[in-house]
């Protein structure tokens, strides 16, 4: 039997973006990432959502570092996910890759398995895209421990793991980490806010 209290984070766009990426338009795949994941036992909500947490950042950064599971929309190569994602992958938590078909690969993920769907939410390719989450979740569920690690970056530099154990246990941790995110979230915001002005476009924007 599946545990109900098991919990998937949702890593997303919710602002509106360029190129016809409305607030809508993200709440629509939002609805079915929540859909799938809730059919495969687990309670799914924004890594952002909390009811403990008053400092959103905080909340962002624990839930990243906490959640079993955690299910990512890059599409549109928004920044602020992208950064969210590369702290996921720091800490070597599975994590379901989700991006439309207009979206360009990324590089640097090119090595990572992820889940294409049709960005109009053709009736077809929602069902594809929600049963395609649902086996990713079952391969996380049923992987072994050197399978779920094989990606996480720290493993690959650290000799033992006490720094991912502090980052999931240690509130003080947290703390800081969430200070330094929203502190490269702002830096982030300006220098695209710049580039826009001077009529310039980031490979993100």
């Amino acid at each position: 039997m599946k545990n109900k209290t098991k919990k998937c984070g949702i890593i997303m766009p919710i602002a509106s973006m360029d190129d016809g990426y409305t607030k809508q338009h993200w709440g629509l795949v939002r609805d079915e990432i929540i859909s799938a994941v809730n059919s495969s036992g687990y309670k799914c909500e924004m890594v952002s959502e909390t009811s403990v947490e008053p400092i959103i950042m905080k909340s962002i950064v624990t839930n990243i570092a906490n959640n079993p599971i955690i299910v990512c929309d890059v599409s549109n190569n928004n920044p602020n996910v992208l950064f969210e994602l590369g702290l996921r992958f720091a800490l070597g938590k599975p994590t379901i890759i989700i991006k439309d078909e207009n979206t360009k690969f990324i590089f640097d993920l090119g090595s990572y398995r992820q889940i294409l769907y049709n960005k109009n939410l053709k009736p077809d390719t929602v069902k594809k895209l929600k049963d395609d989450i649902v086996k990713a979740i079952l391969r996380i569920e049923n992987a072994t421990d050197v399978e779920l690690i094989q990606h996480s970056f720290l493993k690959a530099f650290l000799k033992d793991e006490s720094y991912i154990k502090v980052m999931q246990s240690d509130t003080t941790a947290i703390d800081n980490l969430a200070r330094l995110v929203e502190g490269m979230s702002k830096e982030i915001k300006e220098l695209k806010s710049r580039s826009m002005s001077r009529g310039q476009k980031l490979f993100y924007s």
